[in-house]
């Protein structure tokens, strides 16, 4: 397990200053996650009988054929947002502070991180998120769409093989 603050993530889709927006795919029956730089939010486009994990504190719109439900994750509750089998839609998600930087990423499966337990913002319904009772974290495996933000700015680091780097909070 690594993580993020001291892994290279790829492929990782930021909004640098010239972009207006990302979209990211993982396959067909993922969301589809797409950040939008001038409004600073996250849009999760659902396809039929798919759901996002988020905080339930993030989502600020939904489309009005889309359920949401809470449900325990370890011993944190998360909020899962879906679309039934014959419907489609869209949610929007934002993290607590304008400010705050938005990363996206689709996971292959291979390595598990750990994701801030309130930095999540949306992870994809074939990712497993696990929060143990003691953790300021949630131990994100499998494979799909993962989108999480950083108070203020995220930094990729970028490590070459057997090399080290210590991250430490200011």
């Amino acid at each position: 397990m690594k993580a993020l603050s001291s892994v290279a993530l790829r492929p990782l889709y930021s909004l640098g200053r010239f972009a207006s927006s990302v979209s990211l795919h993982s396959h067909s029956s993922s969301p589809l996650f797409e950040l939008l730089k001038a409004k600073g939010v996250l849009v999760a486009r659902l396809n039929p009988g798919t759901y996002i994990l988020c905080n339930s504190n993030n989502v600020i719109a939904k489309s009005t054929k889309i359920q949401s439900a809470m449900i325990l994750s370890g011993f944190s509750i998360l909020q899962k947002v879906g679309a039934n089998k014959n419907n489609s839609g869209e949610v929007i998600l934002s993290p607590k502070k304008k400010d705050d930087e938005l990363l996206m990423f689709v996971m292959d499966g291979s390595v598990d991180y750990w994701v801030q337990k309130n930095s999540l913002l949306a992870a994809g319904s074939e990712l497993n998120l696990f929060h143990s009772i003691f953790s300021k974290h949630y131990r994100v495996s499998g494979k799909g769409p993962l989108a999480f933000y950083g108070n203020g700015s995220i930094v990729k680091v970028t490590l070459a093989p057997n090399e080290e780097s210590i991250v430490r909070k200011r």
